[in-house]
Protein backbone atom coordinates (compact mmCIF):
# COMPACT_ATOMS: atom_id res chain seq x y z
CA UNK A 1 0.00 0.00 0.00
CA UNK A 2 1.32 3.46 -1.31
CA UNK A 3 1.66 6.53 0.64
CA UNK A 4 1.24 10.12 -1.28
CA UNK A 5 0.95 13.41 0.40
CA UNK A 6 -0.88 16.54 -0.63
CA UNK A 7 1.76 19.89 -1.02
CA UNK A 8 1.13 20.72 2.83
CA UNK A 9 3.99 18.48 3.44
CA UNK A 10 7.58 18.47 2.50
CA UNK A 11 9.73 15.76 2.39
CA UNK A 12 12.81 15.93 4.16
CA UNK A 13 16.14 14.91 2.16
CA UNK A 14 16.80 11.88 4.02
CA UNK A 15 12.83 10.69 2.72
CA UNK A 16 11.43 9.12 -0.50
CA UNK A 17 7.89 8.66 -1.19
CA UNK A 18 9.35 6.59 -4.43
CA UNK A 19 10.27 3.50 -2.09
CA UNK A 20 7.46 4.58 0.70
CA UNK A 21 4.82 2.04 1.69
CA UNK A 22 3.32 -0.19 4.11
CA UNK A 23 2.49 -3.80 4.10
CA UNK A 24 -0.12 -6.32 5.64
CA UNK A 25 0.95 -9.60 6.13
CA UNK A 26 -1.18 -11.46 8.21
CA UNK A 27 -1.10 -10.58 12.12
CA UNK A 28 2.63 -9.29 12.45
CA UNK A 29 2.56 -5.41 13.49
CA UNK A 30 4.38 -2.89 10.55
CA UNK A 31 6.30 0.13 11.13
CA UNK A 32 7.18 2.93 8.93
CA UNK A 33 7.75 6.24 9.54
CA UNK A 34 8.89 9.25 7.18
CA UNK A 35 10.01 12.56 8.27
CA UNK A 36 8.32 15.35 7.20
CA UNK A 37 7.95 19.50 6.95
CA UNK A 38 4.42 21.08 7.20
CA UNK A 39 4.79 24.16 5.33
CA UNK A 40 1.17 25.16 6.13
CA UNK A 41 -1.86 23.33 8.04
CA UNK A 42 -5.08 24.42 5.31
CA UNK A 43 -4.43 21.13 3.17
CA UNK A 44 -2.96 18.44 5.37
CA UNK A 45 -4.12 15.57 3.57
CA UNK A 46 -2.46 11.57 3.30
CA UNK A 47 -3.89 9.25 0.51
CA UNK A 48 -3.46 5.58 1.00
CA UNK A 49 -3.58 3.77 -2.74
CA UNK A 50 -2.59 0.59 -4.21
CA UNK A 51 -1.09 0.24 -7.69
CA UNK A 52 -0.44 -3.23 -9.39
CA UNK A 53 2.75 -3.72 -11.43
CA UNK A 54 2.97 -2.51 -15.15
CA UNK A 55 -0.46 -0.24 -14.29
CA UNK A 56 -0.77 3.80 -15.02
CA UNK A 57 -4.24 4.43 -12.78
CA UNK A 58 -4.29 3.35 -9.19
CA UNK A 59 -6.66 2.56 -6.74
CA UNK A 60 -7.92 5.24 -4.17
CA UNK A 61 -8.23 3.14 -0.35
CA UNK A 62 -8.72 5.77 1.56
CA UNK A 63 -7.29 9.38 2.30
CA UNK A 64 -6.65 10.98 5.67
CA UNK A 65 -7.90 14.58 5.98
CA UNK A 66 -6.40 16.12 8.83
CA UNK A 67 -7.93 18.89 10.17
CA UNK A 68 -7.52 21.45 13.17
CA UNK A 69 -9.64 21.58 15.64
CA UNK A 70 -9.33 25.41 16.94
CA UNK A 71 -7.86 28.76 15.31
CA UNK A 72 -5.80 28.49 17.90
CA UNK A 73 -3.94 25.12 16.74
CA UNK A 74 -4.25 26.41 13.11
CA UNK A 75 -1.79 29.39 14.12
CA UNK A 76 0.59 27.12 15.52
CA UNK A 77 2.88 24.11 14.47
CA UNK A 78 3.53 23.42 18.08
CA UNK A 79 0.38 22.70 18.94
CA UNK A 80 0.15 19.96 16.35
CA UNK A 81 1.28 16.56 17.39
CA UNK A 82 4.48 15.80 15.19
CA UNK A 83 2.89 12.12 14.52
CA UNK A 84 -0.53 11.25 14.60
CA UNK A 85 -1.04 8.40 16.61
CA UNK A 86 -3.95 5.68 16.03
CA UNK A 87 -4.68 3.06 18.49
CA UNK A 88 -7.71 0.61 18.31
CA UNK A 89 -10.12 0.68 21.16
CA UNK A 90 -10.67 -2.71 22.54
CA UNK A 91 -13.51 -4.42 20.50
CA UNK A 92 -16.84 -5.26 22.13
CA UNK A 93 -19.01 -8.29 21.28
CA UNK A 94 -21.68 -6.71 19.72
CA UNK A 95 -19.13 -4.74 17.14
CA UNK A 96 -19.08 -5.85 13.62
CA UNK A 97 -15.84 -4.69 13.52
CA UNK A 98 -12.96 -2.25 14.92
CA UNK A 99 -13.50 1.35 16.17
CA UNK A 100 -10.65 3.65 15.41
CA UNK A 101 -9.53 6.65 17.57
CA UNK A 102 -6.82 9.11 17.59
CA UNK A 103 -4.95 11.53 19.73
CA UNK A 104 -5.75 14.12 17.43
CA UNK A 105 -9.10 16.56 18.79
CA UNK A 106 -12.19 16.26 16.84
CA UNK A 107 -12.16 17.80 13.65
CA UNK A 108 -14.28 20.56 13.26
CA UNK A 109 -15.42 21.07 9.52
CA UNK A 110 -13.61 24.45 8.45
CA UNK A 111 -16.82 27.37 7.60
CA UNK A 112 -15.46 28.26 4.37
CA UNK A 113 -14.45 25.79 2.03
CA UNK A 114 -11.00 26.53 0.87
CA UNK A 115 -10.68 25.33 -2.99
CA UNK A 116 -7.07 23.71 -2.11
CA UNK A 117 -8.25 21.73 0.42
CA UNK A 118 -10.72 20.21 -1.66
CA UNK A 119 -8.44 19.44 -4.69
CA UNK A 120 -6.90 16.11 -3.86
CA UNK A 121 -10.13 14.32 -3.89
CA UNK A 122 -9.81 11.71 -6.58
CA UNK A 123 -12.12 13.21 -9.41
CA UNK A 124 -14.62 9.81 -11.81
CA UNK A 125 -14.89 11.22 -15.11
CA UNK A 126 -17.21 9.42 -17.55
CA UNK A 127 -16.85 10.39 -20.98
CA UNK A 128 -19.53 9.88 -23.61
CA UNK A 129 -18.42 8.58 -26.96
CA UNK A 130 -19.25 6.69 -30.06
CA UNK A 131 -16.26 3.87 -30.17
CA UNK A 132 -13.07 3.30 -28.86
CA UNK A 133 -11.23 3.57 -32.86
CA UNK A 134 -11.45 6.37 -34.92
CA UNK A 135 -13.60 4.91 -37.88
CA UNK A 136 -16.16 7.58 -37.09
CA UNK A 137 -13.10 10.38 -37.69
CA UNK A 138 -12.21 13.39 -35.52
CA UNK A 139 -14.58 13.27 -32.93
CA UNK A 140 -13.56 9.70 -31.73
CA UNK A 141 -10.14 10.61 -32.18
CA UNK A 142 -10.21 13.53 -30.01
CA UNK A 143 -12.83 11.63 -27.12
CA UNK A 144 -10.12 8.79 -27.02
CA UNK A 145 -7.05 10.82 -26.87
CA UNK A 146 -8.74 13.13 -24.16
CA UNK A 147 -9.33 9.51 -21.80
CA UNK A 148 -5.83 8.61 -22.37
CA UNK A 149 -4.34 11.65 -20.87
CA UNK A 150 -6.67 12.34 -18.66
CA UNK A 151 -6.30 9.07 -16.57
CA UNK A 152 -2.62 9.49 -16.38
CA UNK A 153 -3.71 12.26 -13.76
CA UNK A 154 -2.88 11.06 -10.60
CA UNK A 155 -5.82 12.62 -9.32
CA UNK A 156 -8.14 11.29 -11.50
CA UNK A 157 -10.53 7.73 -12.64
CA UNK A 158 -11.67 7.84 -16.26
CA UNK A 159 -14.37 5.15 -17.59
CA UNK A 160 -15.46 5.69 -21.26
CA UNK A 161 -19.54 4.52 -21.90
CA UNK A 162 -19.54 3.80 -25.58
CA UNK A 163 -22.87 3.49 -27.80
CA UNK A 164 -21.21 0.97 -30.29
CA UNK A 165 -19.98 -2.63 -29.23
CA UNK A 166 -16.39 -2.83 -28.42
CA UNK A 167 -14.08 -5.99 -28.31
CA UNK A 168 -12.23 -7.66 -25.80
CA UNK A 169 -9.00 -6.27 -28.33
CA UNK A 170 -10.55 -2.45 -27.59
CA UNK A 171 -11.52 -2.74 -23.81
CA UNK A 172 -7.34 -4.39 -23.11
CA UNK A 173 -5.82 -1.41 -24.79
CA UNK A 174 -7.60 0.90 -22.98
CA UNK A 175 -7.27 -0.57 -19.93
CA UNK A 176 -3.21 -0.28 -20.73
CA UNK A 177 -3.92 3.50 -20.39
CA UNK A 178 -5.68 2.87 -17.33
CA UNK A 179 -9.09 3.84 -18.81
CA UNK A 180 -12.27 1.45 -18.02
CA UNK A 181 -14.53 0.86 -20.61
CA UNK A 182 -18.56 0.32 -20.87
CA UNK A 183 -20.73 -0.05 -23.51
CA UNK A 184 -24.50 0.71 -22.99
CA UNK A 185 -27.29 -1.08 -22.42
CA UNK A 186 -29.48 -2.73 -24.95
CA UNK A 187 -32.03 -1.08 -24.95
CA UNK A 188 -35.51 -2.43 -27.01
CA UNK A 189 -36.60 0.55 -29.65
CA UNK A 190 -33.64 2.91 -28.98
CA UNK A 191 -31.09 4.32 -30.66
CA UNK A 192 -27.40 3.27 -29.89
CA UNK A 193 -27.47 7.16 -28.74
CA UNK A 194 -30.57 6.98 -27.24
CA UNK A 195 -29.04 4.07 -24.68
CA UNK A 196 -26.31 6.78 -23.78
CA UNK A 197 -28.76 8.42 -21.46
CA UNK A 198 -29.05 5.79 -18.82
CA UNK A 199 -25.36 4.81 -18.25
CA UNK A 200 -25.05 1.92 -15.55
CA UNK A 201 -26.85 3.12 -12.05
CA UNK A 202 -24.36 1.82 -10.00
CA UNK A 203 -21.01 3.81 -11.95
CA UNK A 204 -20.09 6.54 -9.60
CA UNK A 205 -19.74 9.80 -11.93
CA UNK A 206 -18.27 13.35 -10.67
CA UNK A 207 -18.09 14.64 -14.01
CA UNK A 208 -19.82 13.54 -17.36
CA UNK A 209 -18.21 14.71 -20.34
CA UNK A 210 -20.56 15.19 -22.84
CA UNK A 211 -19.45 16.60 -26.80
CA UNK A 212 -21.94 18.22 -29.12
CA UNK A 213 -25.08 17.95 -29.69
CA UNK A 214 -25.23 14.78 -30.42
CA UNK A 215 -23.00 13.37 -27.37
CA UNK A 216 -24.10 16.13 -25.02
CA UNK A 217 -28.01 15.81 -25.03
CA UNK A 218 -27.69 12.60 -22.91
CA UNK A 219 -25.32 14.64 -20.29
CA UNK A 220 -28.48 16.50 -18.93
CA UNK A 221 -29.84 13.35 -17.90
CA UNK A 222 -27.17 11.94 -16.58
CA UNK A 223 -26.21 14.98 -14.11
CA UNK A 224 -29.60 14.04 -12.89
CA UNK A 225 -29.67 10.66 -12.98
CA UNK A 226 -26.27 10.52 -11.24
CA UNK A 227 -26.09 13.38 -9.36
CA UNK A 228 -22.52 14.63 -11.47
CA UNK A 229 -21.45 17.80 -13.23
CA UNK A 230 -21.76 17.88 -16.44
CA UNK A 231 -19.12 19.25 -18.89
CA UNK A 232 -20.08 20.43 -22.49
CA UNK A 233 -17.47 19.78 -25.10
CA UNK A 234 -18.10 22.09 -28.02
CA UNK A 235 -15.96 21.59 -31.59
CA UNK A 236 -18.02 22.88 -34.07
CA UNK A 237 -19.27 26.36 -35.03
CA UNK A 238 -22.26 25.52 -36.87
CA UNK A 239 -23.51 29.27 -37.53
CA UNK A 240 -20.31 29.11 -39.64
CA UNK A 241 -20.95 25.95 -41.22
CA UNK A 242 -24.07 26.74 -42.40
CA UNK A 243 -22.96 29.55 -44.64
CA UNK A 244 -20.59 27.04 -46.51
CA UNK A 245 -23.31 24.71 -47.32
CA UNK A 246 -24.69 24.74 -50.76
CA UNK A 247 -28.43 22.91 -49.83
CA UNK A 248 -31.75 24.29 -49.45
CA UNK A 249 -32.13 26.19 -46.37
CA UNK A 250 -28.59 25.30 -45.48
CA UNK A 251 -27.90 29.02 -43.39
CA UNK A 252 -31.12 28.70 -41.37
CA UNK A 253 -30.61 24.61 -40.10
CA UNK A 254 -27.01 25.99 -39.61
CA UNK A 255 -28.33 28.58 -36.95
CA UNK A 256 -30.54 26.51 -35.59
CA UNK A 257 -27.83 23.78 -34.65
CA UNK A 258 -25.88 26.55 -33.47
CA UNK A 259 -29.09 27.41 -31.23
CA UNK A 260 -29.11 24.13 -29.86
CA UNK A 261 -25.22 23.68 -28.80
CA UNK A 262 -25.71 27.18 -27.49
CA UNK A 263 -28.75 25.68 -25.21
CA UNK A 264 -26.56 22.84 -24.02
CA UNK A 265 -23.80 25.20 -22.78
CA UNK A 266 -26.02 27.42 -21.06
CA UNK A 267 -27.35 24.60 -19.41
CA UNK A 268 -24.22 22.66 -18.99
CA UNK A 269 -21.96 23.25 -15.34
CA UNK A 270 -18.78 23.83 -17.41
CA UNK A 271 -18.08 24.45 -21.34
CA UNK A 272 -15.07 23.08 -23.06
CA UNK A 273 -14.16 24.31 -26.36
CA UNK A 274 -11.54 22.83 -28.50
CA UNK A 275 -8.90 25.50 -29.53
CA UNK A 276 -8.55 28.90 -29.41
CA UNK A 277 -11.57 29.88 -32.46
CA UNK A 278 -14.37 28.16 -30.57
CA UNK A 279 -13.24 29.30 -27.45
CA UNK A 280 -13.93 32.87 -28.75
CA UNK A 281 -16.81 31.72 -30.20
CA UNK A 282 -18.53 30.31 -27.43
CA UNK A 283 -17.70 32.67 -25.04
CA UNK A 284 -19.39 35.65 -27.26
CA UNK A 285 -22.57 33.11 -28.07
CA UNK A 286 -22.97 32.80 -24.12
CA UNK A 287 -22.74 36.44 -22.76
CA UNK A 288 -26.28 36.67 -22.76
CA UNK A 289 -26.71 33.84 -20.72
CA UNK A 290 -28.42 34.43 -17.21
CA UNK A 291 -25.54 33.15 -15.08
CA UNK A 292 -22.05 33.72 -16.05
CA UNK A 293 -20.82 30.07 -17.69
CA UNK A 294 -17.38 29.61 -17.73
CA UNK A 295 -15.64 28.81 -20.95
CA UNK A 296 -12.15 26.53 -20.88
CA UNK A 297 -10.20 26.84 -23.85
CA UNK A 298 -8.56 23.00 -24.50
CA UNK A 299 -6.09 23.18 -27.39
CA UNK A 300 -4.87 18.77 -28.27
CA UNK A 301 -1.30 18.32 -28.26
CA UNK A 302 0.71 16.04 -30.22
CA UNK A 303 -0.54 13.18 -30.80
CA UNK A 304 2.13 10.66 -29.36
CA UNK A 305 0.99 7.66 -31.30
CA UNK A 306 2.23 9.40 -34.61
CA UNK A 307 5.62 10.85 -33.57
CA UNK A 308 7.57 7.28 -33.97
CA UNK A 309 6.40 7.77 -37.78
CA UNK A 310 9.74 7.82 -39.58
CA UNK A 311 10.62 9.95 -42.13
CA UNK A 312 12.88 9.32 -44.89
CA UNK A 313 14.99 12.53 -45.79
CA UNK A 314 14.98 11.07 -49.95
CA UNK A 315 13.41 13.51 -52.43
CA UNK A 316 10.15 12.04 -54.19
CA UNK A 317 10.16 12.33 -57.97
CA UNK A 318 6.75 13.40 -57.97
CA UNK A 319 5.67 15.84 -54.88
CA UNK A 320 3.36 14.02 -52.91
CA UNK A 321 0.08 16.18 -51.34
CA UNK A 322 -2.34 14.64 -49.24
CA UNK A 323 -5.55 15.84 -48.32
CA UNK A 324 -8.19 14.10 -45.86
CA UNK A 325 -12.20 14.15 -45.58
CA UNK A 326 -15.32 12.57 -47.14
CA UNK A 327 -16.03 14.34 -50.13
CA UNK A 328 -19.64 14.18 -49.78
CA UNK A 329 -21.94 17.17 -50.92
CA UNK A 330 -21.95 18.58 -47.11
CA UNK A 331 -18.72 19.61 -46.68
CA UNK A 332 -17.05 20.08 -50.13
CA UNK A 333 -17.18 23.31 -50.29
CA UNK A 334 -16.13 24.17 -46.19
CA UNK A 335 -13.40 21.36 -46.63
CA UNK A 336 -12.33 23.42 -49.35
CA UNK A 337 -11.77 20.47 -51.54
CA UNK A 338 -12.51 22.81 -54.86
CA UNK A 339 -9.67 25.11 -53.44
CA UNK A 340 -7.50 22.42 -53.72
CA UNK A 341 -8.48 20.83 -56.92
CA UNK A 342 -8.27 24.29 -58.77
CA UNK A 343 -5.05 25.11 -57.28
CA UNK A 344 -3.69 22.39 -59.04
CA UNK A 345 -5.56 23.40 -62.63
CA UNK A 346 -2.88 26.57 -62.13
CA UNK A 347 0.00 26.65 -64.20
CA UNK A 348 1.92 26.64 -60.91
CA UNK A 349 0.90 23.15 -60.39
CA UNK A 350 -0.70 21.87 -63.23
CA UNK A 351 2.21 18.98 -64.32
CA UNK A 352 3.01 15.16 -63.44
CA UNK A 353 5.69 16.37 -61.03
CA UNK A 354 2.85 17.34 -58.62
CA UNK A 355 0.37 14.73 -57.43
CA UNK A 356 -2.85 15.25 -55.16
CA UNK A 357 -4.22 11.99 -53.06
CA UNK A 358 -7.69 12.14 -51.68
CA UNK A 359 -8.38 10.10 -48.48
CA UNK A 360 -11.37 9.56 -46.48
CA UNK A 361 -14.06 8.56 -49.37
CA UNK A 362 -16.71 6.37 -48.16
CA UNK A 363 -16.26 2.64 -49.18
CA UNK A 364 -17.56 2.27 -52.66
CA UNK A 365 -17.68 6.53 -53.07
CA UNK A 366 -14.72 6.66 -54.75
CA UNK A 367 -15.44 7.30 -58.21
CA UNK A 368 -18.10 9.73 -56.96
CA UNK A 369 -15.98 11.64 -54.82
CA UNK A 370 -13.07 11.88 -57.82
CA UNK A 371 -16.09 12.70 -60.11
CA UNK A 372 -16.83 15.80 -57.96
CA UNK A 373 -13.18 16.74 -57.69
CA UNK A 374 -12.10 16.30 -61.27
CA UNK A 375 -15.02 18.90 -62.42
CA UNK A 376 -12.56 21.49 -61.02
CA UNK A 377 -10.01 20.97 -63.47
CA UNK A 378 -7.36 18.92 -62.03
CA UNK A 379 -6.11 16.26 -64.24
CA UNK A 380 -6.89 12.33 -63.85
CA UNK A 381 -3.27 11.59 -63.88
CA UNK A 382 -2.59 14.47 -60.62
CA UNK A 383 -5.27 12.76 -58.73
CA UNK A 384 -5.60 9.67 -56.77
CA UNK A 385 -8.84 8.94 -54.36
CA UNK A 386 -8.93 6.11 -51.67
CA UNK A 387 -11.24 5.16 -48.83
CA UNK A 388 -10.98 6.37 -44.85
CA UNK A 389 -8.14 4.31 -43.15
CA UNK A 390 -9.43 2.91 -39.77
CA UNK A 391 -6.15 1.25 -39.00
CA UNK A 392 -3.76 3.87 -37.14
CA UNK A 393 -0.20 1.29 -39.01
CA UNK A 394 -2.02 2.14 -42.06
CA UNK A 395 -2.27 5.97 -41.69
CA UNK A 396 1.47 5.91 -40.60
CA UNK A 397 2.66 4.06 -43.82
CA UNK A 398 0.10 7.02 -46.22
CA UNK A 399 1.65 9.53 -44.03
CA UNK A 400 6.07 8.35 -44.59
CA UNK A 401 4.39 8.85 -48.42
CA UNK A 402 3.82 11.77 -48.57
CA UNK A 403 5.95 15.30 -48.80
CA UNK A 404 2.68 17.62 -47.92
CA UNK A 405 -0.30 17.65 -45.79
CA UNK A 406 -3.09 20.33 -46.78
CA UNK A 407 -6.50 21.84 -44.65
CA UNK A 408 -7.75 24.02 -47.29
CA UNK A 409 -10.83 24.49 -45.33
CA UNK A 410 -12.80 27.45 -45.38
CA UNK A 411 -14.13 27.00 -41.90
CA UNK A 412 -12.76 24.66 -39.62
CA UNK A 413 -13.53 24.41 -35.59
CA UNK A 414 -10.20 23.42 -34.89
CA UNK A 415 -8.36 20.52 -37.71
CA UNK A 416 -7.03 17.07 -35.69
CA UNK A 417 -5.99 15.87 -39.61
CA UNK A 418 -3.54 18.83 -39.86
CA UNK A 419 -2.30 17.97 -36.15
CA UNK A 420 -1.50 14.51 -36.66
CA UNK A 421 -0.25 15.60 -39.84
CA UNK A 422 2.54 17.93 -37.68
CA UNK A 423 2.64 15.15 -35.33
CA UNK A 424 4.08 12.52 -37.82
CA UNK A 425 6.63 15.69 -38.58
CA UNK A 426 5.26 15.82 -42.20
CA UNK A 427 4.68 19.64 -43.20
CA UNK A 428 1.51 20.50 -43.20
CA UNK A 429 -0.47 23.88 -44.68
CA UNK A 430 -3.80 25.07 -43.07
CA UNK A 431 -6.80 27.43 -43.68
CA UNK A 432 -6.54 30.73 -41.86
CA UNK A 433 -10.00 30.20 -40.64
CA UNK A 434 -9.46 26.96 -38.64
CA UNK A 435 -8.57 26.27 -34.47
CA UNK A 436 -5.67 24.55 -35.98
CA UNK A 437 -4.24 27.79 -37.32
CA UNK A 438 -5.10 30.28 -34.61
CA UNK A 439 -3.16 27.57 -32.46
CA UNK A 440 -0.68 27.25 -34.74
CA UNK A 441 0.01 31.05 -34.87
CA UNK A 442 0.84 31.54 -31.17
CA UNK A 443 3.77 29.10 -31.72
CA UNK A 444 7.12 30.15 -32.96
CA UNK A 445 6.82 29.79 -36.99
CA UNK A 446 4.07 28.47 -37.23
CA UNK A 447 2.13 31.37 -39.18
CA UNK A 448 4.33 30.36 -41.96
CA UNK A 449 2.16 27.21 -42.19
CA UNK A 450 -1.18 29.16 -42.36
CA UNK A 451 -2.54 30.49 -45.58
CA UNK A 452 -3.87 33.65 -44.90
CA UNK A 453 -6.56 32.79 -48.55
CA UNK A 454 -9.20 30.77 -49.92
CA UNK A 455 -7.92 31.61 -53.88
CA UNK A 456 -6.60 28.48 -55.20
CA UNK A 457 -3.86 31.03 -56.79
CA UNK A 458 -2.82 31.43 -53.32
CA UNK A 459 -2.51 27.70 -52.64
CA UNK A 460 -0.64 26.93 -55.69
CA UNK A 461 1.91 29.46 -54.51
CA UNK A 462 2.42 28.42 -51.34
CA UNK A 463 2.34 24.61 -52.13
CA UNK A 464 5.27 25.62 -54.54
CA UNK A 465 7.08 27.19 -52.05
CA UNK A 466 6.67 24.12 -49.64
CA UNK A 467 8.70 22.07 -52.60
CA UNK A 468 11.18 24.47 -52.99
CA UNK A 469 12.89 23.20 -49.84
CA UNK A 470 14.67 19.91 -49.74
CA UNK A 471 12.81 17.34 -48.43
CA UNK A 472 15.54 16.92 -45.56
CA UNK A 473 15.10 20.95 -44.51
CA UNK A 474 11.57 20.33 -44.57
CA UNK A 475 11.62 17.51 -42.44
CA UNK A 476 14.05 19.66 -39.79
CA UNK A 477 11.59 22.51 -39.92
CA UNK A 478 8.96 20.59 -39.09
CA UNK A 479 10.57 18.83 -35.95
CA UNK A 480 11.34 21.97 -34.39
CA UNK A 481 7.73 23.35 -35.11
CA UNK A 482 6.10 19.78 -33.47
CA UNK A 483 8.80 20.68 -30.08
CA UNK A 484 7.29 24.11 -30.72
CA UNK A 485 3.85 23.23 -30.53
CA UNK A 486 4.43 20.57 -27.58
CA UNK A 487 5.69 23.46 -25.44
CA UNK A 488 3.00 25.60 -26.14
CA UNK A 489 0.21 23.16 -26.05
CA UNK A 490 0.99 19.67 -23.99
CA UNK A 491 -2.18 17.41 -22.75
CA UNK A 492 -0.72 17.65 -19.47
CA UNK A 493 -1.30 20.91 -18.79
CA UNK A 494 -4.31 21.41 -20.87
CA UNK A 495 -5.65 18.41 -18.59
CA UNK A 496 -4.54 19.76 -15.47
CA UNK A 497 -6.34 23.02 -16.44
CA UNK A 498 -9.58 20.94 -17.48
CA UNK A 499 -9.39 19.23 -13.89
CA UNK A 500 -9.08 21.65 -11.59
CA UNK A 501 -12.02 23.06 -13.05
CA UNK A 502 -14.08 20.63 -12.64
CA UNK A 503 -12.91 19.64 -9.59
CA UNK A 504 -14.20 23.54 -8.25
CA UNK A 505 -17.33 22.69 -9.62
CA UNK A 506 -18.12 19.11 -8.06
CA UNK A 507 -16.26 19.54 -4.29
CA UNK A 508 -15.85 23.21 -3.77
Amino acid sequence: MFVSLSEAFTVTQEGNLDNFFLRFLGTEPFQESLDVCISELSNLQVELYKMEQYQLARETLCKLHIIPASSHQSSSLSNFPSTPQIAMREQREDQVGPEFSTTFPSPQPPEVTDPSVCSSEVLKVTILSDEWKSLKGGLSTFNRELAIHLARHSQVQVTVVLSSECGEEERTAAGKHGVTIVVAEKLRACSPQEELFFPPKDLVIDAVIGHGVKLGRQAQKIRESHKCKWVQVVHTAPAELGMYKDYTKAVAQGEEKNKREVSLCELADLVMAVGPKLKSFYSTRLRSCDKEQDVVEFTPGIMEDLTDVKQSPKENDVFQVLMFGRGDDEDFKIKGYDIAAEAFASHDLKNDSYHLTFVGAAPGKQDEVAAKILKHGISKNQLSVEEYIEDRNLLKQLLRRMDLVIMPSRTEGFGLTALEALSAGLPVLAGYNSGFSKALQKVEFGEHYVVYSDKPQDWSKAIKSVRQKEREKRLNEMQRLRASYKQKYNWAEQCEILVREMKKKVFC
